[in-house]
């Protein structure tokens, strides 16, 4: 028994269900896409990118020990508070699924992000907006 049969990482060998994915690319117009909610991941990017910066100035340019430790911590907070925010938010409109914690469940810390985005319907009720 290989590693690919104990561990599906492609999007071939997957061990759940196929309900809300798609085999194209998020480019398509995946169900986050089409619901209106894009805006949620950019919000997510602008944390990632603010904290990230934060972070690295920190570390990079302050001297003072205790003053660096409560910087970065801010940076690493922008991110959290970012990525718990989109995550709340992000919502299938017919049910109220947060679809985000599904690819979280299901999916590898590689892979949750390209599959949520490349939903084309709502993995708990099947809603699909077109």
């Amino acid at each position: 028994m290989g590693l690919s049969d104990e561990w599906p990482l492609g999007w071939e060998d997957d061990a759940y269900p196929r309900t809300g994915m798609v085999t194209g690319s998020p480019a398509d117009g995946g169900f986050i896409d089409r619901t209106g909610q894009s805006w949620r991941m950019r919000v997510l990017d602008t944390a990632l990118l603010v904290g990230v910066a934060i972070f690295l100035g920190a570390w990079v340019s302050i001297d003072e020990m205790l003053l660096r430790r409560l910087v970065m911590n801010v940076g690493v907070g922008i991110v959290f508070l970012g990525w718990v925010w989109q995550s709340l938010t992000t919502r299938c409109p017919h049910c109220r699924y947060r679809v985000m914690f599904h690819a979280y469940e299901k999916y590898s810390s590689l892979d949750w992000l390209l599959r949520a985005r490349a939903m084309r319907s709502c993995p708990k009720c099947g809603y699909d907006p077109d």
